[in-house]
């Protein structure tokens, strides 16, 4: 039986749409009992050993972002240590994991700018010395170089963050190269629970993107979101009178693949394509 007052925990996590794959991730864990362990975590069936205690320190600060909210962090771990019986947090604890979190706002573009230059691997120092809200900031600060905006969005996606306001936000970025890359993160990541995903009005303005690149992306978005289920085979029609032959072969190659009854259908609504790789894959049908 689930413990509620540990429901906190799943709580938060969601809030950052964060699967129990993705926690499990930040404590290193892999396997196929990463989550089913981190869920009895959350439940209360299973007290993490102590060994972990720093790291999940790090997960409430960092993972599900309570760095920016120290009252909430207290009456959190109040409720590990009455429900796990850990020591509450000592003197050098709060010194050594709250001690990286006094840099400014109004420094920490900076800061990040310099950290990513002066550091090839930047993940881990950027993870430990900004708040998720800053690293955002910085990625959509669209003054900022390319190359380090998506150095700081791969840093950022790498460690579990996620907030659909900002992925929706970076795929109406001025740069292609930003939304292609929100783009492929976000299907690539889509089967996480709760979903997380670009909105559909906005996917279906990418797909007339004038950046070919993201247009190609936009299309494998919706393809894996049919894969998954979120969306109608039939959806992919919205294709068909695309102008690039790259997208529409993409479309039809599934419709193609998918072989459901209604694919003849579908694939009908291709038969004016000029791209002859695209007729080939409707005639073999």
């Amino acid at each position: 039986m689930p413990n509620p007052r540990l429901n906190i925990l799943h709580q938060l996590r969601e809030m950052r749409q964060m699967s129990q794959t993705d926690m499990a991730r930040f404590f290193d864990f892999e396997g196929r009992n990463a989550r089913i362990r981190m869920g009895k975590w959350e439940g209360g069936d299973e007290i993490p050993p102590l060994k972990h205690r720093d790291k999940f320190i790090d997960y409430l600060l960092k993972g599900v972002g309570l760095q920016g909210d120290p009252e909430t962090f207290n009456q959190v771990w109040q409720i590990l240590c009455e429900e796990w019986r850990w020591p509450a947090l000592s003197a050098s604890e709060r010194q050594r994991h709250f001690a990286t979190m006094t840099i400014e706002t109004n420094n920490s573009k900076e800061a990040i700018r310099n950290t990513i230059i002066d550091n090839e691997d930047s993940k881990s120092i950027i993870l430990t010395q900004f708040k998720p809200i800053d690293i955002e900031d910085y990625i959509k600060d669209e003054k900022e170089k390319m190359d380090l905006r998506l150095r700081a969005l791969s840093d950022y996606i790498d460690a579990g963050y996620r907030s659909g306001d900002f992925f929706n936000e970076l795929a109406n970025d001025s740069a292609a190269e930003i939304r292609r890359a929100i783009i492929r993160y976000v299907y690539q990541i889509s089967d996480v629970h709760p979903p997380i995903s670009i909105k559909l009005s906005i996917l279906e303005k990418r797909l007339d993107d004038h950046s070919d690149e993201v247009c190609t992306a936009t299309i494998r978005a919706i393809q894996h979101l049919v894969e998954i289920g979120q969306l109608p085979l039939e959806y992919l029609t919205i294709a068909k009178k695309h102008r690039y032959w790259l997208v529409r072969r993409i479309a039809v190659g599934y419709i193609a693949q998918a072989d459901a009854p209604n694919s003849l259908d579908l694939l009908y609504e291709y038969r004016t394509v000029s791209y002859h790789i695209s007729q080939q894959i409707i005639e073999a049908v």
